[in-house]
């Protein structure tokens, strides 16, 4: 059995979806094409649980009041309130939804608790006060209530799933150092990382240059060392904010604190603790950016620059101008042929009208 519970909620907006079939157009008359609704964001049920209630908005409030500027900052589109119930017991389950994968990833990091435990729900979760909060592609889920963790898988495979590259993660995540690390949280703006507490400032960052930032922490016995990669969108951008990352260091050392700064491709590295020297440097060296290119578009070359076509070109070539060849050939002989016979002594062969010239060099 797992314990879920929520923060406070606030009222939001209904949807309403109307009827193309009961609109007042004229027969015949048809409206502009528009996108395809959206799946609801929560099933009619899971397991043996039924829901009997539900309320659904936009405004980010709705499913996090207290969060709600940071949980909008990822990307956040719409949310469910419903209210489910099985063998007299109910369950309070709210749902976000957000533009990617990235975005619920992010949300649950910032949401992320530090005496929560991993629930095996989802793609991650972990548990809270009589509650639990997980996410399964672009949906983030936090629930209140007892319920059998079969149960709640049941409900993450039954939320909608988004297609093409909005399930894709952030890759900045996976270049964190290999070692043991804690509070592994994902930013993409200002409020986020300022609400969380960032050891970087806005002014540090340049979110206006298109960073997105990844901050842990690594344990070094009973000392910690906070580390954080600042991705630019490249990496000149990354070159010129370590200069300032460095400069800062250089003219603003705090005692007994540690720092170091690195860059890696479009990644800076930013280590500082209470910790040695060595240790920090040891921690930015572990951090080594490698691209990955994936192409996915068609063959952009032309037949003229394929080598292999180049190479069919040149023996169908090859082929019709040995076929003309053999042609040209029979039809001179086949003429000559015809011509002898019927113009014997005329056309061709003519013994009387030749003349040969011989050059006596012997004598």
């Amino acid at each position: 059995m797992v314990a879920v519970s929520a923060t406070a909620l606030s009222q939001s907006g209904s949807v309403t979806l109307v009827d193309p079939a009961k609109s007042n157009l004229p027969k015949g008359q048809t409206t502009a094409a528009k996108p395809a609704p959206q799946q609801p964001l929560l099933p009619p049920g899971f397991g043996p649980w039924q829901r009997q209630s539900e309320r659904t908005g936009k405004d980010p409030a709705g499913f996090d009041e207290t969060n709600a500027a940071a949980i909008k900052e990822y990307g956040f589109t719409d949310s469910a309130t419903a209210t489910y119930s099985a063998r007299g017991r109910t369950l309070e389950v709210r749902a976000a939804r957000f533009n990617d994968a990235g975005g619920a990833f992010g949300a649950l990091s910032f949401l992320r608790q530090p005496d929560g435990k991993t629930a095996g729900v989802g793609d991650d979760s972990f548990t809270i006060a009589n509650g639990l909060v997980f996410y399964r592609a672009n949906v983030l889920v936090e629930l209140t209530g007892t319920a059998r963790v079969d149960d709640l898988r049941l409900l993450a495979d039954a939320l909608p799933q988004p297609v093409g590259s909005a399930r894709n993660l952030p890759s900045l995540p996976t270049y964190l150092p290999k070692q043991p690390l804690q509070s592994v949280r994902y930013f993409v703006g200002p409020v986020g990382a300022t609400m969380a507490k960032l050891p970087l400032s806005a002014a540090e960052v340049r979110w206006d240059l298109g960073a997105e930032v990844v901050w842990a922490q690594r344990q070094f016995g009973a000392q910690s060392a906070d580390v954080v990669l600042v991705s630019y969108p490249t990496p000149q951008m990354a070159a010129a904010r370590l200069r300032d990352f460095n400069a800062a260091i250089a003219t603003s050392p705090v005692p007994g604190i540690a720092r170091a700064a690195r860059r890696s491709g479009p990644i800076v590295v930013w280590v500082s603790g209470a910790v040695s020297p060595a240790e920090a440097q040891s921690l930015v060296g572990s951090v080594n950016y490698d691209a990955k290119i994936t192409w996915n578009e068609p063959n952009p070359f032309s037949k003229r620059e394929n080598v292999g076509g180049l190479i069919v070109a040149a023996l169908a070539l090859a082929g019709i101008v040995l076929l003309i060849s053999l042609v040209a050939g029979v039809a001179f002989g086949g003429i000559r042929i015809l011509m002898k016979r019927l113009y014997p002594d005329k056309v061709f062969d003519r013994s009387q009208d030749v003349e040969i010239i011989r050059l006596h060099l012997t004598e």
